[in-house]
């Protein structure tokens, strides 16, 4: 026969190679394995060099069974019966059928369909009848590999296509034959792993219903500045001062907020004098805060003397403005819930 016996080694080898990698793959899937039967119809011919004139063809059938270790990787057993091979020419009739058992890769496309290829051994067993002649029979193992297309009909149903081949049928006594297939396959797997759209949908209603927390919404306030007027060469506060009211209520409506206190005067007298009754009035300030139950840690206090008029210094008006502690609060933010209708603050 024209054929290498030594093909069946390879073919061997690459089915332990694609069980390893099945088995890996297998593992890193979270997809359950399940089982699955199917049905096939085909139609086979028989590769022979001693077929001088057209190689014969006959029906063929069977079963199969297997697992699908995930939506990818599957292992398959099934049993293949043919209709007799009949060379007219040599007075030639061949039974052959066979076990077969595979494992199988597929890849997935979009609109549920599939490419898939498998590699497998299959197990026949012949017998072959020579017109006026003797009965022979024969049994052997022999690689097969089948490639093909699918489509999933539902989760659990499919159908497939594919060209199978198997190699070498027969054995020196008999002769041997190599068959190529053309089958169609249809399969039904017992489980899937589509998740339940309505129980998901339930659990998820029950979730929001116990758990959907009161959204609180963020308040943001930009930074804030206030000028308290003193009188000439006083450190002084004036606590009727409306500028000083409006900072005390926000320092104590929000415990998150903070004040800088920076004194100034204006240009009479000298650099020395006038920086110290600067920072004498915004420590003033700072006093009458905490008086009020603002902490200290949320004032800063300091003079600057005569170094920032607001003002020209040139004129009475001009002094007054300059005569002045600056009041600044930096920006902050709060929340303010609609459940409460109150403020609360951001840690």
């Amino acid at each position: 026969m024209r054929k290498n016996k030594a093909r069946s080694g390879v073919f061997l080898g690459c089915l332990i190679a694609a069980g390893l990698t099945a088995a890996s793959s297998a593992n890193a899937e979270n997809n359950q394995p399940s089982l699955f039967v199917g049905a096939n119809v085909g139609y086979q011919l028989a590769d022979d060099d001693n077929y001088k004139y057209s190689d014969p063809g006959a029906f063929v059938g069977g079963v199969s069974t297997g697992i699908h270790f995930n939506d990818f990787w599957r292992w398959d057993l099934g049993f293949q019966i043919s209709q007799s091979l009949e060379s007219k020419e040599n007075g030639i009739v061949v039974q052959p059928q066979w076990w077969e058992t595979g494992l199988r890769y597929d890849w997935e496309l979009p609109q549920d369909f599939k490419v898939y290829t498998r590699l497998g051994m299959a197990y026949w067993d012949m017998d072959k009848e020579i017109k006026h002649s003797r009965s022979l029979s024969a049994s052997g193992v022999s690689p097969l590999i089948e490639v093909g297309v699918g489509y999933a009909i539902t989760s659990r149903i499919s159908i497939d296509g594919g060209i199978k081949y198997i190699d070498q049928i027969g054995d020196k006594l008999t002769g041997q034959y190599d068959s190529s297939s053309f089958n169609i396959n249809l399969n039904y797997r017992f489980a899937d792993n589509t998740p339940n759209i309505e129980e998901a949908v339930l659990v998820q209603d029950t979730v929001v219903a116990v758990e959907a927390p009161v959204l609180p919404k963020i308040e943001t306030v930009a930074e804030q500045t206030y000028n308290l007027q003193f009188k000439f060469a006083s450190s002084t506060v004036n606590i009727d001062s409306t500028k000083l009211m409006e900072v005390l209520d926000v320092l104590l409506e929000h415990p998150n907020s903070r004040v800088v206190l920076i004194g100034h005067t204006d240009a009479t007298g000298s650099q020395q004098a006038n920086f110290f009754l600067s920072e004498k009035r915004a420590n003033n300030v700072a006093a009458y805060l905490e008086s009020h139950g603002i902490d200290s840690s949320r004032i800063e206090a300091k003079g600057v003397g005569e170094s920032s008029p607001i003002a020209s210094n040139a004129t009475a008006e001009g002094r007054r403005k300059n005569i002045r502690v600056d009041m600044i609060i930096p920006e902050y933010s709060y929340e303010l819930t609609s459940e409460f209708n109150s403020a609360q603050i951001v840690n």
